[in-house]
């Protein structure tokens, strides 16, 4: 979504993922500029994804193939995200390089 004067009801959709996933989880803007968009609610596997725009938002690509609900970045640019998961075993680290 993307409002050009900044109001909420000049809102307009400006991408549609696959698969159209019903829940967003946040959205994360690293010190590049790079937008993350955690999303949920596919209707195929993986359930839940996180996407990534280098673009301002005109394209997205898959960067993780889990919804990471967390993220933050470090002095250094180094970018930590996190996930919960249900299970036992925690969700091995997903390397993104920006």
């Amino acid at each position: 979504m993307v409002a050009e004067d900044g109001k909420p009801s000049s809102l307009r959709r400006c991408h549609t993922f696959p698969d159209r996933p019903h829940d967003a989880r946040g959205f994360f803007i690293d010190s590049r500029g790079t937008i993350f968009a955690p999303l949920k609610g596919f209707v195929k596997p993986p359930f839940g994804r996180t996407y990534a725009s280098r673009d301002c938002g005109a394209s997205f690509s898959l960067a993780m193939p889990a919804c990471y609900w967390g993220f933050d970045e470090a002095p250094g640019g180094d970018l930590f995200a996190g996930v919960i998961t249900s299970g036992a075993s925690p969700m091995p680290p997903a390397p993104f390089s920006g």
